[in-house]
């Protein structure tokens, strides 16, 4: 972990939070940070071990350097994107605005039953706290200042969420620690992306990645990257270039299947190949690879079996948007939960003596003092929590 790798990593981290919000708000590109493999962090993860770090020769960056770097940089991804920040404000207002509009809100009194800390208070000067946020207090060309901000309304809300975020935050990356021993060294489980990103990164004195002089990376890499560089520019010069069709119409095979398609499998008849997924699919079991891809077609016949019945499983039953009330909602959270305790029951002897070393007490079973350590702070971590 030297200086310069630790300045680089925090850098990256930088600009993923000050260009979040451009990118996807205001130039309205792409999420900069859309999902759990941010195409801004390993396209330019990619793009540097190729082209950039070869060049530096001796003075390269080592594989444990880029390594500094990428940790540093996707520690940060979820707050600025899809992880917290693109839904954490409207949370803390929407309700009031959904108690507004939504007969069933009033009625049940769904904004009594939160604490008022956990809301943005509104009581003071609604148009400015509530009508502002949704509206935006600013004009074309006129743009509010920092000291414009009604901050009366958040400071609570925010004096509240934000200690309860950072533990949990932080006590999650505590965790990693442990459950990494389990499931690397126990289980066996593989990891495909931290795979994918390892196999990019320099051996020791080396400034080059060993993948560089595979002719089969080169021959795949080289045939996508042609694929996406051509319907690239035939968005340019339609008129000379014939694009590469990476979506599928099967459309005129919904009327074969009707129920399928009210369980919302319309849009799975519009497939669309991405090479980034078909790739990481070879770094997981077969058997893994299959659930996974089978298992929206499977959701959409037994949500249209629903349907039928008048039960909607994907619709919101009150509400509407991310914070709607929807049925599908529930089974996703009754799954989590389900594959929670699995993972518990399958670790079992190994977290009963990781929680006995972390409280000062003998276990049978060896456990690494690392993990011991990480399990102490989470523990902290969780009661201030």
């Amino acid at each position: 972990m030297t200086p310069r790798a630790i300045l680089l990593g925090l850098l990256g981290t930088a600009f993923v939070c000050g260009s979040s919000y451009i990118n996807d708000r205001i130039l309205q590109q792409t999420y900069l940070v859309g999902n759990n493999m941010p195409v801004f962090v390993y396209g330019g993860l990619i793009l540097f071990a190729v082209c950039i770090n070869p060049l530096f020769k001796r003075k390269a960056l080592t594989g444990r350097e880029i390594a500094v770097i990428l940790t540093l940089t996707l520690a940060t991804c979820c707050i600025p994107g899809s992880g917290f920040l693109r839904t954490f404000t409207n949370s803390l207002v929407l309700p009031h605005h959904y108690n507004r509009i939504e007969p069933g809100w009033k009625e049940k009194g769904v904004i009594d039953l939160a604490p008022k800390q956990m809301l943005a208070d509104v009581t003071q000067n609604e148009d400015e706290v509530l009508n502002g946020f949704l509206q935006g207090m600013g004009s074309t060309g006129n743009h509010i200042s920092l000291g414009d901000i009604p901050w009366y309304g958040w400071v609570k809300t925010f004096a509240f969420w934000i200690p309860v975020v950072l533990t949990l935050w932080l006590a999650l990356m505590a965790l990693a620690l442990v459950f990494h021993r389990q499931w690397s060294e126990h289980e066996h489980l593989p990891y495909p992306v931290a795979e994918f990103a390892n196999s990019l990164l320099p051996n020791v004195g080396k400034a080059t990645m060993p993948l560089a002089r595979n002719r089969l990376f080169w021959i795949g890499a080289g045939l996508v990257f042609a694929i996406h560089l051509n319907n690239c520019l035939c968005q340019w010069f339609p008129q000379y270039l014939i694009p590469v069709p990476v979506r599928f119409n099967l459309t005129a095979l919904a009327r074969l299947f009707p129920v399928f398609v009210r369980g919302g499998g319309a849009r799975l008849l519009a497939p669309v190949a991405y090479f980034s997924v078909i790739g990481l699919t070879y770094f997981l079991p077969s058997d893994v690879a299959f659930s996974v891809g089978i298992g929206p077609f499977l959701w959409a016949i037994v949500a249209g079996i629903f349907t039928m019945y008048g039960v909607s499983l994907n619709g919101a039953v009150e509400g509407g948007g991310y914070m709607g009330l929807k049925i599908k909602t529930f089974m996703l959270f009754g799954s989590n939960l389900g594959l929670f305790f699995a993972i518990l029951y399958l670790g079992r002897h190994y977290y009963l003596s990781a929680l006995k070393r972390a409280v000062g007490m003998k276990s049978s079973e060896p456990v690494e003092q690392s993990a011991v350590t990480a399990l102490r702070v989470a523990l902290v971590l969780l009661v201030l929590f």
